[in-house]
C-alpha cells in the first residue's frame, strides 16, 4: 500500500461491507466470499467447472468418437461412470453459481 490512509480506506470499506469485522486488536474475516470458486484471468469460475468440462469431453468421445460395435460392459461402465461425474459436477457449479448471486 502507497500509505496507511490508504490501508485504512480499504479497510473501512471491507467493514462496511460485512466481509470483516474488528474483534480484538485486530480485524477477523467475518464472511468468505467465492469460497468455492478459482480466479482465471478476470473471471470467477467454479471449482467444479473444470471437472464438468473434463467429464462432459469425455462423455463426448466415449459417445461419438469410440462407439465400439459390440456393447461392452467395460464401455457402458465408462458411459455410466462419466454420466454420473458430468451430472455431479454440473450439479455443484449450478449450485455455486446461484450462491455467489
Amino acid at each position: 500500500m502507497a500509505s496507511s490512509s490508504t490501508a485504512h480506506y480499504h479497510i473501512q470499506k471491507l467493514l462496511t461491507g460485512g466481509l470483516i469485522r474488528e474483534e480484538g486488536n485486530g480485524y477477523v474475516v467475518d464472511r468468505v466470499f467465492l469460497e468455492n470458486f478459482v480466479k482465471i484471468g478476470g473471471t470467477a469460475i467454479p471449482l467444479q467447472a473444470p471437472l464438468a468440462a473434463f467429464f462432459s469431453t469425455s462423455l463426448v468421445i466415449l459417445v461419438f468418437v469410440v462407439r465400439p460395435e459390440v456393447l461392452t460392459s467395460g464401455y457402458l461402465l465408462g458411459v455410466a461412470v462419466n454420466t454420473v461425474g458430468l451430472a455431479a459436477a454440473a450439479f455443484q457449479t449450478v449450485n455455486d453459481f446461484r450462491r455467489r448471486i
